[in-house]
């Protein structure tokens, strides 16, 4: 017994660079292949596309849950309770409402491991303060279940608990659920319920989790019957940390199937550069961009396990949610990369995973990591006392209030690069510029072409045919945008004494991370004429677009 752990194996006629400086350009040793794309440093020439979409072709309808988020307990819910004003923060509870989040997943993350939700109920002057991991920094209880519902309720939202499954009990998880679901407790209601976070990481196997999903699942159900539970899984994309127990989905899914709901996976953080190689930004972006594609096909494989290892008659029941995901690239201050979350770059990554997320059929719930925060992970952000949106915020804007609730097929034919492998994401030798998803309106009234260009400089001129649907001539674009990748609104991490954050990086040909602040991006919207069943519409550089298109379906 034992294991082996290799460092990197390639196989091919292309293999990459060794000097990190390289990585930017085709290999020198060996030329491409006469099919391969190029990367996004040597892309030139003009760009155009072809897109097709079939408004009578519907995928599915999209689920509202995909556009949920995460939220935590530590530091008075990171924010969201406003200790001086004894309430909720009005700022955020505006941001969130305005953006459209729909499930707040809580308490945590790992936070929710450690998590004895009666430490955070009851009068908040009597509230304990304890550690937020073992050895950890401490906190009050301040934010606890009645201030995460209260929250959810003034954006409208629902709630999404996550038990402690591993230094908690089934009977604490089930008074939980009485807590909330009870007869008593009119208007409240939390159906989606999450046992456990991230313990495959740990020391326990898969068989001992479906043992503990099982005693809590008929512990949890014992008290609210109607309620969805969700399992976890280590299910990822590309080279991400190695798996301890490569079979524990298929052991935890054969074993506790008939009791899971859905099954929790954290398919979605990207770049996260583990080690820092000395990657320049266009190389970093390039990787981030491409990881959409390697995203849905894990979300393929794992609906492929569900149908292969379920108990008969569950698979076509347990549905897929991704509780945690979003643009992350590194975690400590000495980094150049941590606080590239917020940027324009970072919301087109943001949009093209959404996009995954909506075109795989098993996957229901979506939650983006996170929030709010005060350091560099929230996708609401603090500047000079307040916050502000980030890019993020705006592509998950574009999809809540910019487009459809039915999705409908779509054909891109576009130019596309390469990208090499960094940091989890593995390399990827097509990956289109031009991503785009469909849909429309219930009704049949109303068309949505949202695109996303990942080219860093230039736009995509494209020919748009509409098949099964008639524009009336009334359109209009949204269009996300910057002044660059590295474009941002001048958010920054709150000052920590004894901690210097380090120089961010920047694009080398259009440095504008460092010059963030008010109109670095932003969302604007126009009138759209000369739309008809066949057009031409130029996607800027860099940019999210959609395109709201009335009239009816042929």
């Amino acid at each position: 017994s034992g294991a082996a752990y290799f460092d990197n194996v390639y196989l091919g006629t292309n293999p990459p660079a060794e000097n990190a400086a390289e990585r930017t350009a085709p290999d020198s040793r060996t030329a491409p292949s006469r099919d391969a794309a190029p990367t996004q440093a040597d892309s030139g020439g003009a760009l155009s596309a072809a897109v097709d979409v079939n408004a009578k072709r519907e995928l599915r309808p999209i689920p509202a849950t995909l556009y949920g988020a995460n939220i935590e307990w530590i530091w008075n819910g990171d924010g969201l309770w406003d200790s001086n004003r004894n309430e909720l923060n009005p700022e955020i509870v505006r941001l969130t409402r305005d953006v459209g989040t729909s499930l707040l997943r809580f308490p945590g993350g790992v936070f929710a491991n450690f998590y004895h939700w009666k430490d955070g109920v009851g009068p908040q002057s009597s509230r304990r303060t304890t550690e937020h991991t073992p050895g950890g920094p401490k906190s009050v209880h301040v934010f606890g279940t009645d201030e995460a519902l209260a929250f959810a309720s003034r954006v409208g939202a629902r709630l999404m608990i996550t038990v402690n499954a591993s230094t908690g009990t089934p009977e604490e998880a089930a008074e939980w659920v009485r807590y909330v679901n009870g007869k008593n407790q009119p208007g409240r209601r939390v159906d989606y319920w999450e046992i456990g976070n991230e313990l495959y990481i740990g020391a326990v196997t898969p068989a001992e989790y479906a043992k503990r999903f099982l005693q809590f699942a008929h512990a949890m159900r014992a008290a609210d019957p109607s309620i969805r539970l969700g399992a976890i899984a280590d299910d990822n994309y590309g080279r991400t940390i190695p798996h301890k127990y490569p079979d524990w989905a298929g052991r935890v899914l054969s074993e506790a199937g008939n009791e899971i709901d859905f099954l929790s996976v954290h398919n979605g953080y990207a770049p996260i550069l583990a080690s820092d190689n000395g990657w320049d930004t266009r190389t970093v972006y390039s990787a981030m961009l491409a990881a959409p594609i390697l995203m849905k096909k894990s979300l393929d494989d794992i609906a492929g396990k569900i149908q292969r290892y379920a108990p008969a008659g569950r698979a076509s029941h347990i549905k897929i949610a991704v509780t945690e995901w979003g643009p992350l690239f590194q975690g400590t201050p000495k980094d150049r990369f941590v606080d590239h979350v917020k940027t324009l770059g970072s919301g087109l990554f943001a949009a093209s995973a959404m996009k995954a997320f909506i075109e795989s059929p098993q996957t229901d719930i979506a939650n983006f990591f996170k929030l709010v925060d005060p350091l560099y992970a929230g996708w609401i952000a603090p500047r000079g006392g307040g916050y502000v949106p980030t890019g993020p915020y705006y592509a998950l804007e574009m999809y809540t209030r910019h487009f459809g609730g039915v999705a409908v097929e779509s054909d891109v034919k576009s130019p596309a690069y390469r990208s090499v492998s960094v940091g989890w994401v593995d390399a990827v030798q097509s990956v289109p510029y031009l991503d785009v998803v469909s849909s429309r309106s219930g009704d049949g009234r109303t068309l949505y072409v949202l695109a996303i260009n990942k080219n860093f400089d230039q736009p995509v001129r494209a020919k748009i045919q509409l098949h099964g649907f008639e524009p009336s001539g009334n359109a209009t674009q949204w269009v996300f945008n910057g002044t660059g990748i590295g474009a941002n609104l001048g958010s920054t991490p709150v000052a920590v004494p004894g901690v210097k954050w380090a120089r961010q990086a920047v694009d080398e040909k259009n440095p504008r991370f460092d010059r963030g602040g008010p109109g670095e991006i932003h969302l604007t919207s126009a009138p759209l004429g000369n739309v008809s069943a066949s057009f031409e519409y130029a996607f800027p550089a860099h940019s999210v677009t959609s395109l709201e298109i009335g009239g009816r379906l042929r």
